[in-house]
């Protein structure tokens, strides 16, 4: 089965969190626990290697000067 990389957003589309996930609404529920219910998951990519994906979309969005709440640098968790 393929993997789901996502960011978060407040409704405004800027990114501030980078993810994956095999179901989308399981995974913005447990984030609403977190980050506070207003807020919103948008897919960026159906991958298989998730690790790399991951890795590369937060390095990417960091790059492009988006503030993440990530505590690491993707591929694993804490």
């Amino acid at each position: 089965m393929k993997t789901i990389i996502y960011y978060l957003h407040r409704g405004d589309k800027v990114p501030f969190y980078v993810g994956k996930t095999k179901n989308l609404k399981n995974r913005l529920n447990t984030h609403k626990g977190v980050f506070g219910k207003d807020i919103y998951i948008e897919c960026i990519d159906t991958v298989d290697d998730w690790k790399y994906w991951e890795k590369h979309y937060i390095h990417l969005f960091k790059n492009l000067g988006y503030v993440l709440e990530n505590k690491n640098k993707g591929g694993g968790g804490p």
